[in-house]
């Protein structure tokens, strides 16, 4: 009785690692990946909007007009949140 539980008990550990490989495998690592890549986008944008304020058309931006739109929204949901 004690050996067929104790293959019992071996064959769900191993059933548990397998499905934790399966995990890692199929959805943290494309997950990592996806992360990575949101990141450096994130970079390439965060540096593009900070020239924002040296180009010669700063003051008819559209690109900042719209950023300043989204911060005004963001800075209305959050005050209307806090009441």
């Amino acid at each position: 009785m004690k050996q067929t539980l104790t293959n019992v008990e071996n064959s769900e550990l191993e059933n548990v690692r397998k499905a934790s490989g399966i995990l890692m495998e199929n959805i943290v690592k494309p997950l990592e990946k996806e992360i990575k890549s949101l990141r450096k986008d994130v970079d390439k944008f965060r540096k593009a909007v900070e020239k924002i304020p040296s180009c010669p058309m700063a003051d008819n931006c559209p690109v900042s007009r719209e950023l300043l739109a989204a911060e005004a929204a963001d800075a209305r949901r959050g005050a209307d949140a806090d009441r």
